[in-house]
């Protein structure tokens, strides 16, 4: 059989079809198929760290919003006692009275079991529904202490008050001094009330006059320890 010139030329072309479409068969398309995979891949990680860049920004804003609060806790409770024990609190109550030169006659702790309930003040933001009487001077009543208001903070707070009550002994200056002491020298240190009265005491010399003043106080101590744990305060 004898191939032609033009015969050559359409198996010549066959044979370039072949291959060309060999080509894109075996290579041209498991190429197309890995890049659109490797695309959607791409789209896939692409979300994933924009998600994870959105975490770390809310983490971040979070860090740094505890920070403040933590900052914010420290200031607000400087002026308040660590945990106490109630030898300590007996000592440093002493401390205060044997300073102005006074004697402690007798001295009673009762130690709180639990945190106090923090109460929002009735005029604060957000407590404008609270009826004010029209009359001039006529106010709602206080609460009274320990009980459950409605707007107490839930859970356990992290304040403790124990409540001390003492006699002491000594001159009208030295019981001024001490009240003024309590008064403006220890913001930890609440003097609930007082009573003043005279004594007469004697001695192999001479009978001497003192006053007696017996105190109520609530000494606040403050759980600082939760900013060292990472709590919300």
């Amino acid at each position: 059989m004898k191939v032609t010139e033009r015969d050559k030329k359409l198996l010549l072309i066959l044979a370039y079809f072949v291959i060309i479409v060999g080509f894109g068969a075996f290579v041209f398309r498991p190429l197309f198929r890995y890049y659109m995979d490797m695309g959607d891949r791409v789209t896939l990680l692409t979300a994933q760290k924009e998600e994870m860049d959105r975490r770390l920004g809310e983490g971040r804003g979070l860090e740094k919003r505890r920070n403040e609060l933590s900052d914010l806790f420290e200031i607000s409770t400087q002026d308040l006692y660590p945990m106490l024990g109630s030898e300590e609190v007996d000592k440093e109550i002493t401390g205060i009275v044997l300073s102005c030169g006074m004697q402690a006659l007798n001295l009673n702790i009762a130690m709180p079991e639990e945190g106090m309930q923090t109460v929002m003040y009735p005029y604060a933001e957000g407590q404008s529904d609270i009826p004010v009487s029209e009359t001039a001077g006529d106010f709602p009543a206080e609460p009274e202490v320990g009980a459950q208001t409605e707007g107490a903070a839930g859970g356990q707070g992290h304040i403790y008050a124990p409540v001390v009550t003492l006699t002491a002994a000594g001159s009208s200056a030295q019981v001024e001094a001490l009240l003024d002491k309590l008064m403006k020298d220890y913001p930890g240190i609440r003097l609930r009330s007082y009573v003043r009265g005279q004594q007469t005491g004697y001695t192999e010399e001479e009978e001497i006059e003192q006053e007696l003043v017996s105190l109520e106080l609530e000494l606040y101590m403050c759980d600082k320890s939760v900013s060292e744990r990472g709590e919300k305060p």
